[in-house]
This record gives structure tokens, sequence and C-alpha cells, in this order.
């Protein structure tokens, strides 16, 4: 076995020996930077994925957060200037549940967890100040579940109990919030957080909770009438003005729903034929919130003498026989009895029609409720990044259409061609095309290391396994030549060819030590063939052994 090594090293100094320069810095440097290269691959795919595991954290959350992370062994980056955590992706959500668990991040302050571990030497006043900071704690987490919220804090003042019910004092509160980048919280939600407050605290009225942000503003304020309006709608009197004013509010709400759904309807209307974030539409809209009732009784005549017949009433009067006619000429004759006169004699008759018809007068009686909330006028303004003259039209009578325009009611709109400020949007494209171009290099880096290994591991497999023959006649070359040097049989001169001569290359070199290579070996076996069998033999030996 050693004289195996021995030989191996022999070999190899002396192949070293026959490189050139160039080859030499190859065998070096190719193996180098097949290594570098498979280790900056092992370090790149085994590299970690960070996610965020929280975000917008107070200073002593981050501080918290960092220190369970550490007691924990688990990895960690901090970014948006200490605001920020991220972890390994597959970690996050174990790591998230384990740390909320444990009450973190706690919002700035604790909540009930406080009492979790029991202290036998508390007094009453500890106690009584530790339920008053778990108490702020919780509220202060609830707030902050708001979207718009990004930190929060509640500072209560409860007072002590008094023995006569005229010395006691009302329970205040006091909240702070952070919000959210463009965020605002509306009256409903103000509304909403007053009343959190002073339902978790005995004694606690809504009047009495101030809210303010983090720029100074009392948000409290925005909703005074409304808790001035609950509190006297308790006591059974809203009050003219109080009702007068939730109205006005709702017809706000309403007004300022129907401008944003238009705005909805024209901007994803445009959207799709300009293509994104090309148009910006802002609707006005006045409606009338008059309610209207109106009563109307309309006569109309009779028509071609054809109306509505309601009564008919007809005489008829008639006599034949002999004698006169009862009647005369009123007057003297006729008023004094036996008075003599001239008759007529003989037979007589007489008739007498009478009728009477009755109409109704035709009658049209109307109750009409208008319903509070038509459209009085409306205005539209369109503004487009780009636009074209000739698009002008077309668009203005689109608008018409999906706006419910009417143009003789006083409706008015607007399309105008503005060049839009678009640094933001390209500033986050360009973020993410470099994003994307990295993702693309990395893979393709990635790529070329595996191809560079696997064609050396084919080129070092190659060599490894080439058939017997051939690792035969490269031993046998070999071994015959050191036995030729050994034996110091000199082999001739191989001739060089003309063109060549004076200007040897390395090829021609190459030629010329393989045929004295060849020589020797022809003259080793016509001089010592014992050697040579013995050789065989032995290579024999170790390939079956």
């Amino acid at each position: 076995m050693n004289e195996y090594l021995t030989q191996m090293l022999a070999q190899f100094r002396g192949a070293w020996q026959r490189f050139s320069a160039t080859q030499k810095i190859m065998v070096v440097t190719v193996p180098a930077l097949l290594v570098a290269a498979l280790v900056a691959l092992i370090l790149v795919s085994s590299r970690p994925t960070y996610k965020v595991l929280y975000s917008n954290l107070s200073p002593k959350d981050a501080g918290d957060v960092v220190n369970k992370l550490k007691e924990q062994n688990i990895p960690y980056q901090i970014e948006g200037n200490g605001t920020a955590i991220a972890v390994p992706s597959d970690k996050l959500y174990g790591t998230r549940l384990n740390l909320a668990a444990q009450g973190l991040p706690s919002g700035g302050g604790v909540g009930f967890e406080i009492f979790d571990k029991t202290n036998f030497g508390q007094t009453d006043f500890t106690q009584q100040v530790n339920y008053q900071r778990a108490l702020e704690g919780e509220l202060a987490r609830t707030i902050m579940s708001l979207q718009q919220v990004r930190q929060a804090r509640v500072n209560l003042v409860i007072p002590q109990p008094e023995l006569y019910s005229s010395q006691e004092k009302p329970a205040t509160a006091s909240v702070v919030v952070d919000l959210n980048q463009g965020s605002n919280l509306t009256r409903e939600q103000i509304m909403g957080v007053l009343h959190l407050v002073a339902s978790s605290v005995e004694g606690l009225k809504p009047e009495n909770v101030t809210l303010l942000d983090s720029q100074g503003n009392i948000l409290s304020d925005r909703v005074k009438d409304d808790l001035a309006m609950e509190k006297n709608g308790a006591q059974g009197d809203l009050g003219s003005s109080g009702i007068l004013m939730k109205m006005t509010r709702g017809q706000m709400q309403i007004q300022s729903d129907f401008e944003r759904e238009i705005e909805s309807r024209v901007t994803g209307m445009l959207d799709k034929v300009l293509g994104p974030n090309r148009a910006s539409v802002r609707v006005d809209a006045e409606l009338d919130f008059n309610q209207v009732e109106q009563n109307s009784k309309v006569f109309s005549p009779v028509v071609n003498n054809q109306g509505i017949v309601r009564s008919t009433q007809k005489d008829v009067e008639g006599f034949s026989g002999q004698g006169t006619l009862p009647g005369g000429i009123p007057g003297t004759e006729s008023n004094i009895p036996g008075y003599q006169s001239y008759a007529a004699t003989g037979n007589s008759s007489y008739t007498k029609n009478k009728e009477t018809t009755n109409y109704e007068i035709n009658e049209t009686d109307s109750h009409t409720v208008q319903a509070p909330g038509s459209v009085k006028r409306l205005s539209v303004a369109v503004m487009v990044d780009g636009l074209q003259p000739q698009q002008v039209d077309s668009i203005k009578a689109a608008v018409i259409a999906a706006a419910g325009l009417d143009m003789t009611r006083g409706d008015q709109v607007a399309v105008e061609n503005i060049s839009f400020d678009t640094s933001a949007r390209q500033a986050a494209a360009l973020q993410e095309a470099q994003y994307q171009k990295q993702q693309i290099w990395t893979m393709v880096l990635k790529g070329a290391f595996v191809l560079v290994l696997v064609l050396f591991l084919l080129l070092l497999l190659r060599s490894i396994l080439k058939p017997r023959v051939v690792r035969v006649q490269e031993r046998l070359i070999r071994e015959i030549t050191r036995v030729a040097e050994e034996e110091g049989l000199p082999g001739e001169e191989a001739a060089i060819p003309i063109d060549q001569a004076g200007r040897p290359t390395e090829a021609a070199l190459e030629e010329q030590r393989k045929a004295q290579i060849r020589q020797q070996v022809v003259k080793l076996a016509k001089e010592k063939p014992k050697v040579i069998a013995m050789m065989i033999r032995r290579w024999l030996s170790e390939e079956k052994g």
C-alpha cells in the first residue's frame, strides 16, 4: 500500500512538473472556484426566509419580544427602525402563539396576567392598583384591535367610595390613540371606544371619557352632541334640536354614500377602458330631503254630452172625455163663483210629459307622498392622465350614462386632461422590478452553480470510471517507463518533422515523448521479458484482489 502511495505521489509530481504555468494555475484555481461556488450555494440555499412577526411595536414591546426570542434561541431581524421584528417563516406562527401565551406584545401595559402569580404579601391597596393597571392594559389592547389604531393608552381615575352619595366623585378616563398613517376614526368608532371604556368601569359614563389622538386633537368633542342626545333620550326628552341634528347627520351620510356609489361605478368603468389608476372621479350630489304630501281634487266636464247618469225622473199627465178641460185664464172669471162665461162643449183630450235627468260630476281625488332623497342636481368631475382630445366626447357621454345625469335638470359633467403625480407608484414599481430582478439573478446563479457542480462531478466520475483496459494501458506505460529509467535503458531520439524543426511545439514534444516510451517498451520487452511478465502477473493479482 505504501509503495502504491509512493508511486502515486511520484506520478503526481511528474505530471505537475510537466504542466505549463497556465495549466498549473487552472489546476489550482478551478477546484478552488468549485469549492467556493458549492459553499456559496449551500449558504444561499440554507438561508431562511424572514417574515414580519410583529410591526408597529413600541420600544418597550420590541425589547420584551427580542428578549424572549433570545431566551428561546430563535433567530430574528429588526426592521422598520426598531418597530418591526421578523423571524424565519417556518417559525412565524409557532413563535407568535408562544409569545401571545406570555402576553406579548403587551401594547405598552400589562393585562390581567399580572394576577397569574400570587403574592401573599400584597396589601389591599396594591391589589387595587394592580387591578386598575390590568384593566387599563386590557382596554388598551382591545382598542388596538381596531384597524386604524396603531397604539393606545388608557388612564382611569376611579375614586374611592364615600359614605355619603352626595360626596362621591364620578369616575373619569382618558384615552390616547396613535392612528396609522392616513387613517381616521369615524363618529361611530369614536362612540364605540367611549362606550367600551365606560362599560368596562363601574360608575363611568361615556360623557366622562376623553379621547385624544397623538396630535392632541380631542376626538370625543366630535360626538358631544350625540352623547347629549343619548343622555336626554334616556331621560325621555330628546329635544327638538337633538332630533334635527340626528336627522341632519343621517341625511349627510345618505348623501355621502350616494356620491361614493356613483364614484365607484364611474371609476370601475374608466379603469376597464383606460387602465387602472388613470382616472380620478369626484361626485357632488344635491339631494332633496323634503317630504311632500299632496292632495288634489279635479273636476272634469262631461265630454260630448256623454256623462254618467245619476238619476232620471219622468212625469206623464193626460185626459180624454166629455166636458171642459180644467183650467182657464187666471183672473176674475175663474175665481168668482156663478160667473157665467163661455164654455166649449164636446169631446176633449189632454197630455203632459215632464222628464228630469241628473248627471254625476267627473271628480278626481289624489293623495301623493313624495319620499325624501330625490336628486335635485348632480355634478361629476373626471380627471384623466394622458387623455387624447378625441376621447373627451366619448368619455363624457359614457360618464353621463353611467352616473345617470339629466342635463335638463341642471346636472354638470367635466372631463379634463391632467398629468398625475406617479412618483410614488413609479417608486413602488421600480422596487418591485428590482426585487424581481434580484430573484431572477439569484435563480440564475443557483442554476449556474448547480450546472458547474454537475459538470465537475461528471468529469470526476468519468476519470474514476474509466474502462479497465484504459487504466491498465496507462499503468503499463507508467511502470515500463519507470523500469526503463531504473534499468538505464536509453531511448532513441524520435525524429521531429522537417516542418517543425527549429521550432518544436508542445504537441511535437508530446509526440516525441510518446515515441521514446514506445521505444523503451519494445527494447525492455526484448531484453528483459521476465520483468514484463512479473509486472503483468502482479497487476492481475491486484485486479483480482
